[in-house]
C-alpha cells in the first residue's frame, strides 16, 4: 500500500486506539509490517477512515523502545500473541473458544 495522503497540516492523522492496539499485537506476534498495514488498511477502508499505515520507523520503535518498557520479557514469553492476532482477524464465539480450550486439556 503506497498511500501518502496526509492532513492539510502536512502530518498524518493520529492512530485510533484500535489501530494502535492492533499494531502492537501484530508486532508482539512477529507479524511482518506489510501484513500489519494490509490489516489496518482493510479496517480503515471498511470504516471509511483516512488510510494510516504503520511506517517502518514506528514499527521498529514499537519493537525496540516501547515493548521493552511496557512489558517484561517474561510477560512477552508467557502470552501467545499470534493467537491474539488471529482472534483479531477472525474472532471465534465464546463457545468455540471454550471448546478449543477443552480439546487442549
Amino acid at each position: 500500500m503506497k498511500n501518502k495522503r496526509v492532513l492539510a497540516t502536512g502530518r498524518w492523522r493520529n492512530y485510533t486506539e484500535a489501530e494502535r492496539a492492533l499494531a502492537l499485537i501484530g508486532v508482539l506476534a512477529g507479524i511482518p509490517l506489510d501484513e500489519i498495514n494490509n490489516t489496518l488498511y482493510k479496517g480503515q477502508r471498511k470504516l471509511g477512515s483516512e488510510p494510516r499505515p504503520l511506517n517502518p520507523i514506528s514499527h521498529g520503535m514499537l519493537k525496540t523502545v516501547y515493548l521493552p518498557v511496557l512489558l517484561s520479557p517474561d510477560a512477552i514469553e508467557q502470552i501467545d500473541f499470534k493467537k491474539l492476532w488471529e482472534h483479531c482477524l477472525s474472532p471465534k464465539s465464546v463457545m468455540q473458544l471454550i471448546a478449543t480450550k477443552k480439546d487442549k486439556v
